[in-house]
């Protein structure tokens, strides 16, 4: 028994425990205080906007600064991210600043947009695909371009060693990926992002717009569509670029999503004129046989329906659709407000139409007498 009550050993364990706690609670502080660094750093580059006009020192000063930071965190691949797309926003100011001084006459939202890494991204894909060697590794060394671009391509490929699964490291690297070699390299990225972001519509229209610098078209329509079906907000980019390849038939079948609803908004808007009678009845009339063929809900069948009758001008038909639907879904404050916009609109027609009539009368009258 008594070998158990006074082990020899037992008189190191509680100054052994104690020290081992006070090695963890300085690596801990340590972590703590690097981590702490590393997010105040990059809090102080949240800016409201990216414009041109931003002082160049002031971005310049925060790449030194997360740098600084990041040296005793290099495992950390959210700065890493972040780091990249300071540089990148340095290769766009300076490359700003040469093009207002090369095109005086343009305006700075143009020569801005003209410095998005997407377009130097087209221009590197485009002069591969005419195997223009000469050129494609003169872009690659012009200095706002050498500067500035590879620093960003080292960051992204720190971050993606540690933080694999973040998509917005792939789509970065697949725009640069001209810096290391051929354009068409980014496919492999651009399947990363693909798996990573299947379902957010900002990433799968970057990734059609990848897709159709390097010439891949039909993969490039596959993901404006499918970006397009889950939501509208690249609605008219998308209609841009693609109206300059296809007809309206080739649109409906590859490119715009099968909804009666996005057809009825692109004939009410885009295709609202004379010049474009044509296509507006192959959207309503790709429309109509949607609303025959899918399984929709009945709210949403209804007013969809109504905007239909309304491109045809039967507005009897279409305030009839709109109060079924409103009907149907109460809560939906915009179908309110469009069935009673629509019922002022009927109702200062008859107003118009019995003025005009009583108006005629009058005169017929005056003949008369």
């Amino acid at each position: 028994r008594s070998a158990w009550v006074a082990l020899p050993a037992g008189s190191m364990l509680c100054p052994a425990l104690i020290s081992g706690l006070l090695v963890a609670a300085v690596l801990g502080w340590q972590e703590t205080s690097r981590a702490a660094a590393v997010e105040s750093a990059i809090a102080a580059t949240r800016w409201t906007d990216y414009e041109p006009h931003q002082p160049v020192a002031v971005v310049e000063q925060a790449v030194d600064r997360l740098s600084t930071a990041v040296r005793n965190r290099w495992y950390d691949g959210n700065a890493h991210l972040r780091l990249a797309q300071l540089w990148i926003h340095l290769y766009r100011l300076h490359a700003f600043a040469e093009l207002k001084r090369e095109l005086p006459a343009k305006s700075d939202i143009e020569l801005w947009r003209l410095t998005d890494i997407a377009h130097l991204h087209a221009r590197a894909a485009e002069l591969a695909s005419v195997k223009n060697v000469v050129e494609l590794d003169r872009l690659r060394h012009e200095p706002v371009v050498a500067n500035y671009l590879p620093q960003a391509w080292n960051h992204l490929m720190w971050a993606r060693k540690m933080c694999p699964w973040l998509a917005e490291i792939h789509l970065q690297l697949a725009v640069l990926c001209f810096l290391a070699g051929d354009p068409a390299m980014d496919q492999g990225h651009l399947d990363q992002v693909r798996l990573l972001a299947s379902h957010d519509p900002d990433y799968l229209y970057a990734v059609g717009l990848l897709d159709l610098n390097d010439d891949r078209t039909a993969q490039a329509y596959r993901e404006f569509k499918k970006s397009w079906s889950l939501s509208i907000w690249h609605h008219y980019d998308i209609i841009a670029l693609v109206s300059r390849r296809l007809t309206m038939a080739q649109m409906l079948d590859f490119v715009v999503p099968a909804s009666p609803e996005i057809m009825i908004k692109m004939a009410r808007e885009t295709y609202s004129g004379a010049p474009h009678a044509y296509d507006r009845m192959l959207l309503m009339r790709r429309a109509e046989q949607l609303l025959t063929t899918l399984t929709m809900d009945p709210a949403d069948k209804f007013h969809a329906r109504a905007g239909l009758e309304l491109l045809k001008n039967d507005l009897p038909q279409a305030l009839a659709d709109y109060q079924r639907a409103s009907q149907l879904r109460p809560t939906n404050g915009n179908w309110q407000g469009e069935t009673q916009a629509l019922l002022q609109n009927i109702r200062a027609a008859e107003k118009a139409r019995e003025a005009a009539s009583h108006a005629h009368a009058r005169s017929d009258g005056n003949r008369g007498s």
